[in-house]
């Protein structure tokens, strides 16, 4: 990448609806290649979990492993492959008021 390119991409990096757009189209892409086939218009709590940690952790652990960590007892490492996407379920509510603008 040019030294224009790198300034050219630092610069829409700076700009949020950027971010969002680019961050969205992630999600999408996660959602379907974690769900291929499935109706994902409404997404379950497990399925956010699921998605939030693939975001997170990237693609190559298994779902089930995930959906394992979810009912993990606390403390053990295996509980933290869902941890960033379980915060995002705390979080819900705000996020969403964030969604529609409030």
């Amino acid at each position: 990448m040019t030294s224009f390119e790198q300034f050219q991409l630092s610069n829409c990096l700076l700009d949020n609806r950027f971010n969002i757009r680019v961050v969205a189209f992630h999600l999408r892409d996660l959602i379907m290649l974690s769900y291929p086939g499935k109706d994902t218009a409404h997404l379950t709590d497990e399925q956010i979990i699921i998605i939030g940690s693939r975001y997170n952790r990237g693609t190559q652990r298994e779902i089930q492993s995930i959906t394992d960590s979810i009912s993990a007892p606390v403390g053990t490492k295996q509980r933290e492959y869902s941890e960033y996407g379980r915060r995002i379920i705390e979080k819900k509510t705000a996020i969403m008021e964030i969604m529609r603008g409030g």
